[in-house]
C-alpha cells in the first residue's frame, strides 16, 4: 500500500497486524477497504455491545479467508463499489426501505467477495429468495445479498424455538446440528435449546439453514466465549490461530460479552455441519 495509507482505528491497526500473518496480501486489500468504506470509527454501532463498527467472522467451513463485518453510512454505495455485478433491481427497491444493515466482506489475497446485510421485515423477501415460509413461528429480521453466488439469505427471528422447532426446520440434519451444539455449551441439548433468544436463516437452493444464538447467551462472558470455542475448535480439528491471537487480550476478561457476537451452526446440503461466529477486536 502507499506510505500515505492512514492510520486506522488502533484495535483495527492491531487486528490487520495479526491478519497479515495469516494472508498478507488478504490484510494489504482489507486495509483498503476499511480506509475506503468505514467513514467514523467513533460512531457506534450495533455490531456488538462494544460499539466497535468492525466485526470479524469465522467459521470452520473456509480456514483460509479473512472474513469481516463493517458498518458504513453508505451502505448500498459501498457495496456496489466492491460487488462484481450490479445490485438486481428488486434486491435494490427492498434495500432502499429497509432499516439499517452492514457490509459483510471476504477476502482472499487480493480476491474479494461482498454481502449486503439488509434489516427488514418485509415479507416480499421470501419470494425473492426463493423461499417457502418457514415451518415455525418467526418474525423476519434480516435478508442478506451475496453478491458472488446472487443468493438472498433470510434471518429469522422466531417466537419460541426448541428442540421440536429444529427438528422441523431442520430435518434429517437436526441431530448433527443439536450435537455440535451441545459440544459447543458442553452439556447435550435434548428437551430445550440453551438460549432463548435462538434464531435460524435460511438459503433455499441449494439448501443451507444456520442455527445463530448470541455467544454471550451461550457462553457468558467474553472469556468464557473464548475458552469454548478454542475447546471446541480443539475437540474437532479446528484451527482457528488468528481468532485465539486477537483474542488474547479477552482470557482475563470479566463481565458480560461485549465483543463476542453470534454463534452458529449450519448444515448445507452435502456438507458437514460446520460452526461460525464473530468478535470485535479489542
Amino acid at each position: 500500500m502507499p506510505a500515505t495509507t492512514l492510520m486506522l482505528h488502533p484495535a483495527a491497526e492491531r487486528a490487520l497486524r495479526l491478519a497479515a500473518g495469516h494472508d498478507s496480501a488478504g490484510a494489504e486489500t482489507m486495509r483498503r477497504i476499511l480506509d475506503e468504506v468505514v467513514d467514523d470509527w467513533d460512531r457506534p454501532s450495533d455490531l456488538a455491545r462494544s460499539g466497535f463498527p468492525l466485526e470479524l467472522a469465522f467459521t470452520s467451513a473456509d480456514a483460509s479467508s479473512l472474513r469481516f463485518t463493517i458498518q458504513s453510512a453508505s451502505l448500498v454505495a459501498s457495496f456496489d463499489a466492491l460487488a462484481p455485478r450490479a445490485l438486481p433491481a428488486e434486491v435494490r427497491a427492498l434495500a432502499a426501505v429497509s432499516t439499517g444493515g452492514w457490509l459483510g466482506v471476504r477476502v482472499r489475497g487480493s480476491h474479494v467477495d461482498a454481502k449486503l446485510y439488509l434489516q427488514t421485515s418485509d415479507r416480499r423477501w421470501l419470494a425473492l429468495a426463493g423461499c417457502a415460509e418457514p415451518p415455525v413461528a418467526a418474525r423476519l429480521a434480516m435478508a442478506a445479498y451475496d453478491a458472488k453466488s446472487g443468493r438472498i439469505e433470510l434471518y429469522f427471528c422466531p417466537s419460541a424455538l426448541g428442540v421440536t422447532g429444529v427438528h422441523a426446520l431442520f430435518g434429517d440434519a437436526a441431530g448433527d446440528v443439536l450435537d455440535l451444539l451441545g459440544a459447543a455449551v458442553g452439556r447435550p441439548v435434548r428437551g430445550r435449546l440453551p438460549s432463548d433468544d435462538a434464531g435460524f436463516s435460511i438459503v433455499a437452493a441449494p439448501s443451507r439453514m444456520t442455527l445463530y444464538g448470541f455467544a454471550g447467551s451461550l457462553f457468558g462472558g467474553d472469556a468464557r466465549c473464548r475458552e469454548a470455542l478454542l475447546r471446541l475448535a480443539a475437540s474437532r480439528g479446528w484451527s482457528f490461530p488468528l481468532y485465539a491471537a486477537l483474542t488474547e487480550p479477552l482470557q482475563s476478561a470479566r463481565g458480560a460479552a461485549r465483543h463476542h457476537t453470534m454463534f452458529g451452526v449450519t448444515a448445507a446440503a452435502g456438507e458437514p455441519a460446520a460452526i461460525a461466529f464473530g468478535v470485535t477486536p479489542p
